[in-house]
């Protein structure tokens, strides 16, 4: 078990590539904080399946956006398990239904995404940085996009300020991991591809489109993103700080 007696805390894992993370990092012999927002049974569930694998974790309501919100969880994952050792930012997602082209977005959505993605991100890592640099170790690991290294695609709803917003987390990780690699924390991230979180669904048309242009024929699975996840968070990465991985099956290599 690569992640034996960590504490990790996994934003945004009430479903998708955050719940494929919580449950490999369980799996991997770590304690879990599952935190959800808006649909905070999902944390529940999560939870549930953790507890099923002989983990320790624990589910709580997060809205990333929050700050105070933020500073409690961290506070209440630092008293109840004594120590963070993983940070997970994978808390984030597109603008659903406010979706439009960049020039008819409003002002609000702008704010909406850039907030719940790249600014949850920062405020994360601003709470637990402190423990982490007590302690002379720890790892943060941010869940980005394709599209922070290539564009969203032109067709889609509310894919500039998502690109905006993902591309961001490149910045940071590189910037971050340069100023805290002296107190032994190393930070990185991770761009998926198209994921599909939905295997039990049949297709619709975005989905075949995805498939057909990607060169091993098909999405990714969260189970793919989570494997990298536990590498990168675990000492066998010890070397490893500041980079981005592309997990896409080839498909920004324009095949």
């Amino acid at each position: 078990m690569r992640l034996r007696d960590k504490v990790a805390i996994v934003t945004g894992s009430g479903s998708g590539i955050g719940r494929g993370i919580a449950l490999r990092f369980a799996q991997e012999g770590a304690s879990v904080i599952v935190t959800a927002n808006e649909h905070p049974e999902r944390a529940e569930a999560v939870s549930a399946e953790i507890r099923q694998l002989g983990a320790r974790e624990l589910a709580l309501q997060l809205d990333v956006r929050d700050v105070a919100a933020v500073e409690r969880m961290v506070a209440t994952v630092q008293d109840e398990f004594g120590r963070i050792d993983i940070l997970v930012n994978n808390a984030g997602g597109g603008a659903r239904e406010r979706g439009r082209l960049f020039h008819e977005a409003s002002y609000d959505t702008l704010d909406y995404v850039i907030g719940k993605n790249l600014m949850g991100t920062l405020y994360c890592a601003r709470a637990v940085l402190p423990f982490m640099v007590e302690r002379q170790d720890g790892v943060i690991l941010s869940v980005a996009s394709a599209a922070a290294v290539n564009g969203a695609d032109k067709d889609m709803r509310g894919g500039v300020e998502y690109s905006a917003a993902k591309a961001g987390y490149l910045g940071f990780t590189m910037a971050l991991s340069k100023q805290i690699a002296r107190h032994g924390i190393r930070v990185n991230c991770i761009s998926p591809g198209p994921i599909n979180t939905t295997p039990e669904q049949p297709p619709n048309e975005l989905m075949k489109r995805l498939q057909d242009r990607n060169p091993l024929g098909r999405m990714g699975r969260p189970e793919e993103v989570a494997a990298l996840a536990a590498h990168l968070a675990s000492d066998e990465a010890k070397w490893i700080t500041g980079q981005n991985f592309t997990i896409d099956g080839g498909e920004s290599l324009g095949l």
